[in-house]
């Protein structure tokens, strides 16, 4: 193998690893999230036209979607393939080039998975936002507010905005810069 791919295959396993931990992250907090509402997904949350929030259960694909691409793409796939670029670095055969052209695939596909996921996460998350802004009838509401906000009734259930705020930060915090395959 030449060796001025060597440092092209760190920087790249060093990036597979920093995916396979995002993913960890982002399908943690969000499977926390859908924890603290008893199971239902936070991005299909609804306020109706007596401002009372209710959950769309047409819309629980915006959860497990990006859920599904945390877990397969980034901490599978991002292991296996900072796996395998260890495997080519020790061994050092030509050979393994040949596979250069599935795995520039591989990584498109990843890449697109990745952005869906960020962007569903994102919309979600501001979705929400706005609702919990219309539904409490606040001027000049900043999503930051929740941070300090203590419980509200949802659906029967007595939710930690706090908590909410804060696990949906780190999902879309891991998910924009997971991009990075």
């Amino acid at each position: 193998m030449d060796k001025a791919l060597y440092p092209i295959l760190i920087v790249q396993t060093i990036l597979y690893l920093a995916a396979f931990i995002s993913g960890f992250a982002a399908s943690i907090s969000i499977g926390l999230t859908n924890t603290s509402l008893a199971g239902f997904c936070v991005f299909s949350v609804i306020l109706d036209k007596s401002n009372n929030y209710y959950v769309n259960p047409e819309l629980a694909a915006s959860c497990q979607y990006p859920m599904a691409v945390a877990i397969c793409t980034c901490i599978t796939a991002g292991l296996a393939m900072a796996v395998f670029n260890v495997f080519k670095l020790c061994t050092q055969v030509d050979r393994l080039q040949i596979l250069l052209l599935p795995e520039i695939l591989l990584n498109g596909i990843v890449s697109l998975m990745l952005l869906v996921s960020a962007c569903l996460v994102s919309v979600g998350f501001s979705n929400f936002c706005h609702y919990i802004e219309v539904g409490e009838d606040i001027d000049n509401f900043r999503c930051e507010q929740m941070k300090t906000w203590d419980d509200i009734s949802f659906d029967g259930l007595t939710v930690s905005l706090k908590n909410i705020y804060q696990y949906l930060s780190v999902a879309q915090g891991v998910s924009h810069p997971a991009q990075k395959m």
